[in-house]
């Protein structure tokens, strides 16, 4: 799996805690490489990788996880978010 996605590093994790940002994620796998710059591929059959995401706000949330843009391999279904919560 490949993605245009890029990543930024915060220097200061208390930086994007208030309201003006909906919520930090993170992403990990046990061998995805997750460094700047290289690209994020994991192994055919391999499990997806996990994203956590601490929430600013409330809200909900939901995703779609597709192969080659078009084909849909997994849905999830929507979660509820709570302000503060990881």
């Amino acid at each position: 799996m490949r993605t245009p996605d890029f990543w930024v590093v915060v220097d200061d994790p208390e930086e994007y805690l208030n309201a003006d940002v909906v919520a930090n994620t993170a992403l990990s796998h046990p061998t995805m490489k997750t460094e700047i710059g290289l690209p994020a591929v994991i192994a055919s059959g391999d499990a997806y990788p996990t994203v956590a995401v601490r929430s600013n706000v409330y809200g909900s949330m939901g995703g779609t996880l597709f192969r080659n843009r078009t084909e849909e391999v997994l849905i999830t279904d929507a979660i509820l978010l709570i302000a503060g919560a990881g």
